[in-house]
């Protein structure tokens, strides 16, 4: 086998190992609650004098014990499974990781299992393994946008006309518009360790574009708000 070969097998089952460890962890934290989370409910239920209060303790109590001894979900809505994942430049599966756990979320719907509760929005079907079509690249916009697009909009008809959209802006949460109308902000989470960071444009207003000025790190990972001063000098996220 040659090194490229070798360096393929490991990377699969590395990748392997990596999904089953995240399915049986799914299945896991859907029947049981976490160590300090069933050690305040039980002091809680303790403490409690009032007839109703402690039957509804007792009642918590009994269920997280069926759903373990039973092999089932403690709650009947599982919900969605979000996964919010760091990993370094030098993560040997980062190529594979959205895929990786997209396939370790639906194996822990079977397994579990979890309610099915995602539904493909536009096609109106639940794809039946708690996960989306689309699994992007985690380094960048999960969706498959673009970036930030701009539309005209007919106040009289209440139709919408795309006019143009960026390129290469990770994952724009949010936006402010300066009151000069002219710049635009953009945070940009890159869900990557340090790498958020808030992006700046120009707006053509009459042509409907956005220039690219520059981007500046926000000093932490994911910034979630960005707003201008009324002067229009200072951002603040």
């Amino acid at each position: 086998m040659g090194l490229q070969a070798e360096k393929a097998q490991l990377i699969d089952t590395g990748v392997e190992r990596l999904i089953d460890t995240v399915a049986k962890f799914t299945v896991l934290i859907s029947r049981r609650l976490p160590d300090d989370v069933t050690a305040r409910l039980s002091e809680l239920s303790a403490e409690e004098t009032e007839p109703m209060a402690k039957m509804i303790y007792d009642t918590m109590a009994r269920n997280q014990k069926l759903a373990w001894d039973l092999k089932r979900p403690s709650c009947q809505d599982t919900g969605l499974v979000q996964m919010f994942v760091r990993a370094g430049t030098q993560f040997p599966y980062v190529d594979q990781l959205s895929d990786a756990l997209k396939e370790a979320v639906a194996r822990a719907t079977k397994w579990a299992p979890l309610r099915l509760n995602t539904v493909e929005t536009f096609d109106e079907y639940n794809t039946g393994t708690n996960t989306g079509t689309k699994a992007g690249d985690p380094r960048m916009d999960s969706t498959g946008s673009k970036g930030i697009y701009v539309y005209r909009f007919d106040g009289a008809t209440g139709r919408t006309k795309l006019l143009s959209h960026t390129e290469g802006v990770c994952n724009p949460s949010y936006l402010a518009v300066a009151r000069d109308g002219r710049h635009v902000y953009a945070c940009t989470e890159s869900r990557m360790a340090g790498m958020g960071s808030v992006s700046a444009f120009e707006f053509d207003r009459d042509a409907g574009r956005l220039r690219f000025i520059d981007k500046v790190p926000s000093g932490g990972d994911n910034p979630a708000y960005v707003s201008v001063d009324t002067s229009g000098r200072w951002v603040v996220v």
